[in-house]
């Protein structure tokens, strides 16, 4: 194991062999491409290239070693970061929108997330208390830069 990590109601784990999720998966953030909830780890399908994992409320995203970004789950307020507000969950891994190399970090919320580059912090999701830091309120489906960082 390399590092694990908690969310409102499941857990991930980054081995050298890829993520394994366990816990509720009624939005799919397990990742193994059911909604079936599991007490026992499942593989997470097509990410054998993660670094990091940050679990939220209903959604998971990880951090490959190329820097991107993907994530799965929920995407009522945009977590997923995928640009799709017709995509109520995935229960897969998608790309972030616009996240395919040079991100650092990336840390999850209940309903957002946000990244970390060299140059910029992005965030995307809910955002009714501002919690994008993009002077909006305004939930966001894409990644958009954190003001004056």
């Amino acid at each position: 194991m390399t590092a694990v990590f908690a969310g409102g109601a499941h857990t991930c784990v980054v081995q050298n062999s890829g993520v394994k999720c366990f816990g509720l998966n009624g939005a799919g953030q397990l990742g193994n491409g059911a909604t079936t909830s599991s007490n026992v780890p499942v593989t997470v399908t097509g990410l054998n290239n993660a670094t990091a994992v940050a679990d939220g409320g209903s959604h998971s995203c990880a951090r490959t070693s190329s820097g991107g970004v993907k994530s799965w789950g929920l995407n009522q307020e945009g977590e997923l970061g995928i640009n799709d507000a017709t995509v109520n969950s995935s229960a897969t891994p998608r790309d972030v929108n616009g996240l395919s190399n040079g991100q650092s970090e990336i840390i999850a919320g209940i309903q957002h997330v946000c990244s970390c580059a060299t140059t910029a912090v992005t965030c995307w999701g809910f955002n009714a208390d501002g919690q994008l830091g993009n002077g909006s309120t305004n939930r966001s489906f894409t990644p958009v830069s954190v003001i004056g960082l």
